[in-house]
């Protein structure tokens, strides 16, 4: 099982509990997160790249994705900075 309140001081509460709503299966295959300004929110799987939504991850850049902002991308920086 996948302990994402480890980032709970890092990224957003709406991203972690999206995170934390997918199905074990799926959260054992991300590799990694991937926080560009201006754009979608992405989990790397074993299989390929998916965007973040409030009710899990979709292969394509929906309405519904949060996307990272450039102030979020900065915060979420210099809070791994600090550690």
């Amino acid at each position: 099982m996948t302990n994402w309140g480890c980032l709970q001081e890092y990224l957003p509460a709406e991203w972690l509990t999206a995170l934390a709503g997918l199905p074990p299966a799926t959260a054992e295959r991300v590799q990694e997160l991937r926080l560009r300004a201006d754009c979608p929110v992405g989990v790397s799987l074993t299989e390929g790249e998916r965007y973040l939504t409030p009710h899990g991850l979709t292969a394509a850049r929906q309405r519904d994705v949060y996307l990272c902002t450039a102030a979020q991308l900065e915060r979420c920086f210099l809070r791994f900075c600090q550690d």
